[in-house]
């Protein structure tokens, strides 16, 4: 009977390794901030769309299309306002700034150093979608140019990638 290796490293972590999670941290924020902003852009679009259809309604004394668009538009803005998506969108683009800023100082850094300010990053509020982890881990491997560790994206976190 053979033994198995544990699954927990007890191995140093690398500055490679370091440097890679900030990437990762980097096209995961890209990835949910564009999510972010297509969102707020549809919100826009379906209010300035219901908006047109209202008076569209109203100049032709239809009480249906003045009462359909009507319906869009209050969903539009409730959804606006519960997501908050730009506020989201913004969020996002702060942190992978200051990660994209901590990239670019890494060889004036020790793996202490460059890691006690990555935690400090990832302090940060910003929103986590979970069906962009993958995609955004593969994104970031593939930029490192190990495509040998990307991960297949189930059906739901193929959808979300292709809309983000």
């Amino acid at each position: 009977m053979s033994q198995q290796k544990p699954a927990v490293r007890m191995d140093d972590r690398t500055f490679y390794e370091a440097k890679g999670d900030a990437m990762y941290s980097v096209r995961y924020m890209i990835l949910q901030e564009r999510l972010y902003k297509r969102l707020a852009g549809l919100f826009k679009f379906t209010s300035l769309f219901g908006g047109s259809a209202a008076f569209a309604g109203l100049i032709t004394a239809s009480p249906l299309v003045t009462g359909t668009s009507g319906l869009l538009i209050t969903a539009s803005t409730v959804l606006d306002f519960v997501i908050s998506p730009e506020q989201k969108a913004l969020q996002c683009k702060e942190a992978r700034q200051k990660f994209q800023k901590l990239l670019r100082k890494a060889d004036e850094l020790d793996i202490a150093a460059f890691d006690r300010r990555a935690e400090k990053i990832a302090m940060l509020d910003t929103p986590n979608i979970e069906s962009l982890r993958i995609p955004a881990y593969n994104d970031s491997m593939c930029e490192r140019g190990r495509t040998d560790f990307v991960q297949p994206l189930s059906f739901r976190q193929r959808v979300i990638r292709a809309i983000a």
